[in-house]
């Protein structure tokens, strides 16, 4: 499985992969002043 992560100025995404097939994806507000808080949170979410 492969979990790919994208933080942006206004939104983080998700995404996780097994044998190139999506199986969840989500995405979250981001948190400029704590970035760490919106990779948990993505990562709880997905």
């Amino acid at each position: 499985m492969i979990l790919g992560i994208d933080v942006g100025g206004t939104h983080t995404d998700a995404v996780l992969l097994d044998h190139y097939e999506v199986k969840r994806k989500a995405k979250v507000l981001t948190n400029s002043e704590n970035l760490l808080d919106s990779l948990l949170k993505v990562t709880e979410a997905i």
